[in-house]
């Protein structure tokens, strides 16, 4: 394998390097995004159970947080892209069969991050529709307890 001239290098960066940085500071704007969305308007949550309440309660702002946060991820693509071919270009040491996975690992964090917004969402729906028997046996175990401290006085 043979490195490139000098020129063809030259003119290949001068030509991609400004869209993969403009697509890499809009990644990170839209991942920033996806990070304060879901924060908006809530208060901190002390325990897990008042964690999944809220989540349940905001499901709309979780979701498209982390979608954008995936959207984000996704956008830094092209610029690993450019970035690989650079080295490439300027050393035989780079292996070119590394290449797809510029693509692959953002792709596959940003189809991660939607999952884990879906997979939180089923949790938070399943604990606040189990959430009464939870509380109810929590009631029951509490009086049960007080009961037995007050009848051995």
């Amino acid at each position: 394998m043979t490195l490139p001239s000098k020129e063809v290098l030259l003119e290949r960066e001068r030509r991609w390097l400004r869209p993969a940085g403009i697509m890499a500071i809009v990644g990170a704007l839209i991942y920033a995004v996806g990070q304060v969305i879901p924060q908006i308007g809530l208060s901190a949550a002390d325990t897990d159970a008042e964690r999944l309440q809220q989540f349940h309660d905001h499901a709309g702002k979780f979701l498209l947080g982390q979608t954008l946060q995936g959207v984000g991820f996704a956008f830094f693509a092209a610029p690993l892209f450019v970035l690989i071919q650079a080295a490439a270009g300027r050393t035989e040491k780079v292996r070119r069969g590394l290449v797809p996975f510029a693509f692959i690992g953002p792709i596959l964090i940003a189809i991660s991050s939607v999952v884990l917004g879906f997979g939180f969402n089923e949790a938070a729906d399943s604990f606040v529709e189990k959430e009464p028997a939870v509380v109810q046996q929590a009631r029951q175990q509490a009086e049960a307890e007080q009961g037995q401290g007050q009848g051995g006085k």
